[in-house]
Protein backbone atom coordinates (compact mmCIF):
# COMPACT_ATOMS: atom_id res chain seq x y z
CA UNK A 1 0.00 0.00 0.00
CA UNK A 2 1.48 3.07 -1.13
CA UNK A 3 1.06 6.56 1.58
CA UNK A 4 -2.08 8.29 1.06
CA UNK A 5 -3.53 4.83 -0.27
CA UNK A 6 -6.85 3.88 1.89
CA UNK A 7 -8.12 1.18 0.05
CA UNK A 8 -7.52 -1.38 2.27
CA UNK A 9 -9.22 -2.42 5.18
CA UNK A 10 -6.91 -1.02 7.84
CA UNK A 11 -7.38 2.70 5.73
CA UNK A 12 -11.12 2.25 6.24
CA UNK A 13 -10.58 1.56 9.82
CA UNK A 14 -8.10 4.76 10.33
CA UNK A 15 -10.38 6.86 8.24
CA UNK A 16 -12.65 6.56 11.30
CA UNK A 17 -10.55 7.35 13.57
CA UNK A 18 -9.82 11.25 14.67
CA UNK A 19 -6.59 12.56 14.37
CA UNK A 20 -5.68 15.21 16.88
CA UNK A 21 -3.43 16.43 14.24
CA UNK A 22 -6.09 17.41 11.77
CA UNK A 23 -5.85 15.27 8.21
CA UNK A 24 -2.66 13.67 7.12
CA UNK A 25 -1.44 14.53 3.94
CA UNK A 26 1.91 13.47 2.01
CA UNK A 27 4.84 15.44 2.39
CA UNK A 28 7.43 14.47 -0.48
CA UNK A 29 10.86 15.37 0.99
CA UNK A 30 12.05 16.43 -2.41
CA UNK A 31 9.93 19.83 -3.02
CA UNK A 32 8.53 21.77 -5.05
CA UNK A 33 6.95 19.35 -7.70
CA UNK A 34 7.74 22.35 -10.28
CA UNK A 35 11.43 21.38 -9.79
CA UNK A 36 10.80 17.49 -11.14
CA UNK A 37 9.61 17.41 -14.42
CA UNK A 38 11.50 14.39 -16.28
CA UNK A 39 10.14 10.66 -15.97
CA UNK A 40 13.40 9.82 -13.65
CA UNK A 41 12.66 13.02 -11.22
CA UNK A 42 9.10 12.34 -10.78
CA UNK A 43 9.78 8.45 -10.37
CA UNK A 44 12.72 9.42 -7.82
CA UNK A 45 10.11 12.19 -6.00
CA UNK A 46 7.38 9.70 -5.85
CA UNK A 47 9.41 6.68 -4.43
CA UNK A 48 7.51 5.99 -1.10
CA UNK A 49 11.21 6.55 0.57
CA UNK A 50 10.75 10.27 -0.27
CA UNK A 51 7.54 11.07 1.00
CA UNK A 52 5.70 11.11 5.07
CA UNK A 53 2.56 11.00 5.81
CA UNK A 54 2.43 14.35 8.32
CA UNK A 55 -0.49 16.71 9.34
CA UNK A 56 -1.82 18.88 7.04
CA UNK A 57 -1.53 22.05 9.06
CA UNK A 58 2.61 21.16 10.07
CA UNK A 59 2.63 20.22 6.02
CA UNK A 60 1.90 23.96 5.53
CA UNK A 61 4.27 25.19 7.98
CA UNK A 62 7.16 23.46 6.62
CA UNK A 63 6.54 24.85 2.95
CA UNK A 64 5.50 28.09 4.48
CA UNK A 65 8.88 28.60 6.38
CA UNK A 66 11.70 25.87 5.46
CA UNK A 67 13.54 26.11 2.24
CA UNK A 68 13.37 23.07 -0.07
CA UNK A 69 16.31 21.29 -0.27
CA UNK A 70 18.90 20.73 -2.88
CA UNK A 71 17.76 18.85 -5.93
CA UNK A 72 20.01 16.00 -6.30
CA UNK A 73 21.67 14.54 -9.02
CA UNK A 74 20.05 12.75 -11.75
CA UNK A 75 23.22 9.99 -11.06
CA UNK A 76 22.21 9.92 -7.41
CA UNK A 77 18.28 9.64 -8.77
CA UNK A 78 18.89 6.89 -11.03
CA UNK A 79 21.19 5.24 -8.26
CA UNK A 80 18.11 5.11 -5.53
CA UNK A 81 15.73 4.24 -8.24
CA UNK A 82 17.88 0.94 -9.54
CA UNK A 83 18.45 0.13 -5.92
CA UNK A 84 14.78 0.29 -5.08
CA UNK A 85 14.47 -2.12 -7.89
CA UNK A 86 17.47 -4.67 -6.77
CA UNK A 87 20.44 -2.82 -8.71
CA UNK A 88 23.71 -1.71 -7.13
CA UNK A 89 25.59 0.16 -9.51
CA UNK A 90 24.49 2.85 -11.86
CA UNK A 91 26.90 4.52 -14.36
CA UNK A 92 25.65 7.36 -17.51
CA UNK A 93 27.49 6.92 -20.77
CA UNK A 94 26.01 8.97 -23.29
CA UNK A 95 22.77 9.28 -22.12
CA UNK A 96 22.72 5.26 -21.50
CA UNK A 97 22.38 3.61 -18.11
CA UNK A 98 24.59 0.51 -17.67
CA UNK A 99 23.78 -1.29 -14.42
CA UNK A 100 24.67 -4.46 -12.27
CA UNK A 101 22.23 -6.44 -10.82
CA UNK A 102 22.43 -7.58 -7.44
CA UNK A 103 23.97 -11.47 -6.99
Amino acid sequence: MRPGDWSGSIGRHWQNVANPLGRLTNHHLFHPRADYTSPLEKEFRELPENQVQIAEEIHRCIHRHQSPPAKPSRVFMYDCLLKTKGFTYCKQFQGEIFTTPVS
